[in-house]
């Protein structure tokens, strides 16, 4: 059986904890753009016969506290369905604007088959429930015409939208290897905890959207001061730690401001966006790369030595078609703590420009 909840239906499976604060009536499911309809009506909450809504408010409500970072949400999430709602697959769809798809952001237990990461939003159960902004429940799949094969052991699932603020944000799913493993109590309580869950992505996706903003530079990309030196305080803990050593290079694009008098800011913008390229194809995965300010860019080369860093410099210095200066400092003979480092690295780059090296 397939039921999908739409229209007046929908109002059958109104689930509203009004009067004891888990959900504010005010902030209930409003209809996606696209549809112009709410799969759950605003207003009193009747019909919910068990106590497993409140139980799951509850706790998600001490874990929407506790953690900000979206993905840590979403895995705490999906382990807490699982947990209080004993559901063999849980799982966390968001769309990234960028696939034009659903991207798997947190899943709970196991299926037999390979499970997918990316669904796109014209295909299955959940593609079908991101466009149209309704829950849908397939008792067996297999008689579900949406029904696209994740895992080879689904015999029933039941998805529900992702809503905040007229947005559809993604879906929340469950599957089951038994036929007819939900029904209408299941429905009821995912639409029940769906608002809370969708409110608590979308405050979790803005922080981390000025997070980043905050630690980035405008004009390249790169990690900007404030990123760099929060790096930075991490690798000397970690050095310190594990005891092992790891640089930091300054770095100055030599005469940039004759580059801006001569051509432009705009050629002097074109030759900071080309060094942070250029140093990309020569740094690790593992190393931060950051515009320090003005015409300087800072890079902390992780587990490198001294004589490392220098090679690596050379390689760039090879690669690049711009003329460039630099001093290295390496942890922990040049300092201890961050402020030396770049103390050491910033006399050190100094002392290149001066002998012209």
């Amino acid at each position: 059986m397939v039921r999908v909840v739409k229209g007046r239906e929908a109002k059958a499976h109104a689930v509203r904890v009004r009067d004891r604060n888990h959900i504010d009536p005010n902030h209930a499911w409003k209809p996606p753009p696209r549809s112009g309809r709410s799969p759950y009506p605003v207003g009193a909450v009747t019909g919910v016969e068990d106590e497993r809504p409140i139980r799951v408010l509850a706790r998600l409500g001490r874990e929407i506290a506790r953690v900000m970072h979206r993905d840590e949400l979403c895995r705490a999430i999906v382990q807490l369905l699982a947990d209080e709602l004993a559901y063999e697959r849980v799982s966390v769809w968001l769309f990234d604007q960028r696939r034009g798809a659903l991207v798997l952001q947190a899943r709970e237990g196991t299926g037999s088959g390979a499970p997918v990461s990316l669904i796109p939003i014209d295909r299955g159960i959940n593609g079908w429930v991101f466009r149209h902004g309704t829950p849908r429940l397939a008792t067996d799949v297999q008689q579900d015409p949406e029904y696209w094969k994740g895992s080879t052991d689904c015999a029933s699932e039941l998805a529900v939208p992702l809503l905040s603020h007229g947005e559809t944000l993604g879906t929340l799913d469950v599957q089951s290897a038994r036929v007819n493993a939900f029904g209408e109590e299941d429905l009821e309580t995912l639409g029940a905890v769906a608002p809370s869950i969708a409110s608590a992505i979308e405050v979790s996706t803005l922080h981390e959207r000025l997070r980043d903003a905050a630690l980035t530079d405008g004009l390249t990309g790169l990690a900007n001061f404030r990123g760099f030196t929060h790096a930075l305080h991490q690798e000397v803990a970690r050095g310190k730690r594990y005891k092992y050593s790891f640089c930091v290079v300054m770095l100055d694009v030599d005469g940039l401001k004759a580059i801006n008098d001569r051509e432009g800011h705009l050629a002097g913008d074109a030759a900071l966006r080309s060094i942070a390229t250029d140093l990309k194809v020569v740094l690790r995965g593992t190393d931060v790369l950051a515009r320090y300010g003005g015409d300087e860019f800072a890079v902390l080369l992780t587990q490198t030595t001294r004589p490392q860093a220098e090679t690596t410099m050379g390689r760039f210095r090879d690669w690049t078609d711009v003329s460039v200066s630099y001093g290295v400092s390496e942890f922990p003979s040049d300092g201890d703590d961050a402020s030396a480092l770049l103390a050491a690295a910033d006399r050190a780059l100094y002392q290149s420009k001066r002998g012209g090296a």
